[in-house]
């Protein structure tokens, strides 16, 4: 299938424009990701063949093909090989015993024993920005090491973006089905926009081997399109840590890494003018007005199943 590509030129990333998802050309795209898969070696696509035998219909349906396919902009190759990928890490990160479980908070759910990063406010849901992205926001001034293991952060940041792909759940989602599917079709199509706070970071807060495990996911295995990865007010000793960053991300993730230097108004004006992210959906440590209580954010998705 051959699709002709535009680029939206009205934000600031000009990312690659999503063609118009008519019933024609989403069904056809399906089966030729269907077909695309099945050329595969079988040791390639084991993972995903287990998961379509293992899992409840509702986690391996067109719908979550459709995220793959989104995410890789209607590339039938491209999509087929991050969703076997996507599978493979799934085993390997959450075990045999939770990998085909859906990624919930709930005593069923294989996400319940993830959330102290979350707690703890690492990593967590912000707003949206102007085109509908969700935003997702790191501060790395709350990690302490010893409290949790790479794993399990990586596994909260696949919840999150689980979250957020699935149901445009954000810290400021409504209870209405429709719009936040609505809004999930949106994220899945033009991606999430990461805020890394860098006011205050250590460098012993740096882990190489965390950040090599947390890129790999955004990069290699997750279906998401990484609009942008701000990184605003870094540190003095971000200067000697961006060589690895860029190196981990690779070609096209290195792409969308900015750095918002600068004083507080000059990195509200860029954030909020150029890169079409509302003050209220700024956090208050870059002097925005975006303030969250993310445990009761955690306790209200546990109750409701998510």
């Amino acid at each position: 299938m051959v699709l002709s590509v535009e680029f939206y030129n009205d934000d600031y990333y000009k990312q690659m424009q999503h063609p118009v998802e008519r019933p024609e050309l989403i069904q056809q795209a399906l089966t030729d990701l269907d077909e695309e898969i099945a050329t595969m070696p079988k040791k390639q696509r084991a993972s995903w063949e287990r998961a379509k035998k293992t899992c409840a219909p509702e986690l391996v349906d067109d719908g979550h093909k459709l995220m793959f396919l989104r995410c890789e902009v209607f590339n039938i190759k491209m999509a087929a090989s991050r969703l076997v990928k996507y599978w493979d890490k799934r085993i390997e990160l959450y075990g045999e015993k939770k990998a085909f479980l859906p990624l919930t908070l709930n005593k069923d759910g294989a996400s319940r024993d993830d959330t102290l990063p979350l707690e703890m406010g690492v990593i967590g849901p912000g707003g949206t920005d102007k085109a509908g992205r969700c935003i997702l926001v790191a501060d790395p001034t709350k990690i302490k090491r010893r409290k949790y293991d790479r794993s399990t952060m990586v596994r909260a940041i696949w919840y999150v973006v689980h979250a957020m792909l699935l149901d445009a759940a954000t810290a400021t989602a409504n209870d209405d089905k429709d719009g936040s599917k609505e809004a999930a079709v949106a994220v899945q199509q033009k991606g999430i926009v990461l805020l890394t706070i860098g006011v205050g970071a250590k460098f012993w807060q740096f882990d190489s081997r965390q950040e090599k495990e947390n890129i790999d996911s955004l990069r290699e295995f997750l279906p998401l399109r990484m609009a942008a990865i701000h990184f605003c007010h870094p540190p003095g000793f971000f200067h000697l840590v961006l060589p690895i960053i860029k190196m981990l991300a690779g070609p096209i993730l290195g792409k969308v890494i900015y750095l918002q230097s600068g004083s507080f108004d000059d990195v509200l004006r860029v954030l909020e003018e150029d890169c079409g992210i509302p003050k209220e959906y700024i956090p208050v440590a870059l002097g925005g007005g975006f303030s969250f209580d993310q445990i009761k954010w955690l306790e209200e998705r546990q109750n409701a199943g998510l």
